[in-house]
């Protein structure tokens, strides 16, 4: 994935001009790592396809959570 397509992403919820790094365990999905307000958060990006329908993403969601 493009980087800013992630960084779109992380605008969109609200993080716009953090610093992403790109980070391990994603498997099917892009993950980065960044900094806010002293906090530490995961974007998890994952691109719709064959293995990952809505079903799927929202059970990911919900064991994340």
């Amino acid at each position: 994935m493009d980087i800013r397509t992630a960084e779109k992403a992380a605008r969109r919820f609200g993080f716009g001009g953090v610093e992403l790094e790109p980070a391990t365990g994603g498997h099917a999905s892009d993950v980065y790592s960044f900094q806010s307000g002293g906090a530490g958060y995961v974007l998890r990006l994952t691109p719709p396809g064959e293995e990952i329908d809505a079903a799927a993403a929202t059970a990911i969601a919900e064991w994340v959570a």
